[in-house]
């Protein structure tokens, strides 16, 4: 008879928590040393906070020379490609430097509205077609276009983890588990006698605590990542200003979303579309994902205190009371 077995750790500067359902037969210790095995390795290809990463090395660079990087990094890549074709440009991966420059990046503090001479400077380093990456026989390739182009792949790496790990899960025959990293989350299967995983949604208010469930949703061999920014919000002569940036604007958002969750059949997808509407906003969002495949989505917007919820017309039959 199948058990539950549990187990977490770091990653990606987050948590990651593992619950599967496991046999006599499956060797415990083995199968931990995989999940650690595979999170770190994803880890060096493309960690902001490794500076011995692949990612960090590609940033450090100040010439358009080419550059050898594993299979990992060019499979992420490819995917942000997708969602940034398909958005429109909502979603990017070169947004460190003016993140920077508003002062959101980590350990920094904003003090001031950057000046629009400052904004448009920086703005030329900016823009995920000036970058190059490509595959010839079985080496993958990335190559800069703009001397000082950077890359941050955080709002899509973290759903790449969680798919890695799923494979990793699938190929030692764990047939039933939810794999969760930094809030992104893998289903596979189900928990127990026919009951579906249940996935929560945060209820999006900056002091509501980390276990306040907005809804459930349950899953069964998907993905669901959510990405809001209801308690990162800051004030800068008398004005406020979300944390997130909009890469056509190069200024912080201002379209009252406070919380997305995607689902979709893989997490690396449903992680990047759910900061892209984000920055769409809710109509120009879900007339996006309209083409979308497989990909259903919870969007929720606040006007002064009043929540508004708008869904793809598939959501409902995800909706679980918890």
């Amino acid at each position: 008879m199948p058990n539950l077995h549990r187990f977490s750790g770091l990653t990606m500067g987050t948590t990651y928590n593992i619950t599967c359902k496991v046999s006599k037969q499956t060797n415990i210790k083995h199968l931990e040393q995989a999940v650690a095995r595979c999170l770190k390795t994803i880890n060096r290809s493309m960690s902001t906070f490794d500076t011995l990463s692949e990612l960090s090395r590609f940033n450090a660079k100040q010439d358009l020379s080419v550059t050898v990087i594993s299979k990992h990094f060019y499979t992420v890549l490819t995917q942000a490609a997708h969602v940034s074709s398909m958005s429109g440009g909502a979603w990017d991966g070169t947004l460190k430097p003016i993140v920077d420059l508003w002062g959101f990046g980590p350990a920094q503090k904003p003090q001031q509205v950057p000046n629009e001479a400052d904004i448009a400077k920086v703005k030329e380093s900016i823009g995920f077609n000036k970058i190059k990456f490509f595959k010839q026989g079985r080496q993958y390739f990335i190559q800069k276009l703009h001397p000082h182009v950077t890359l941050d792949l955080g709002s899509i790496a973290k759903g790449y983890g969680v798919d890695a790990v799923a494979d990793v899960l699938k190929k030692k025959l764990i047939r039933s588990f939810i794999v969760e990293v930094g809030g992104e989350v893998y289903v596979q299967g189900q928990k127990e006698k026919g009951h579906p995983w249940i996935v929560g949604v945060n209820y999006p208010e900056k002091n509501a605590a980390l276990d306040a469930v907005f809804l459930g949703i349950k899953l069964k061999n998907e993905a669901v990542a959510t990405s809001g920014d209801y308690r990162n919000w800051i004030e800068l002569n008398g004005e406020s200003f979300a944390h997130t940036i909009d890469p056509r604007s190069c200024h912080p958002l201002r379209n009252q979303v406070v919380s997305v969750s995607i689902i979709a059949p893989n997490c690396t997808l449903a992680d990047g579309l759910s900061t892209a509407v984000i920055v769409l906003g809710p109509l120009a969002g879900l007339k996006m994902l309209e083409k979308q495949k497989g990909v259903s989505a919870l969007i929720i917007t606040r006007e002064n205190t009043k929540f508004e919820v708008y869904t793809t017309p598939n959501f409902s039959r995800y909706i679980s009371s918890l």
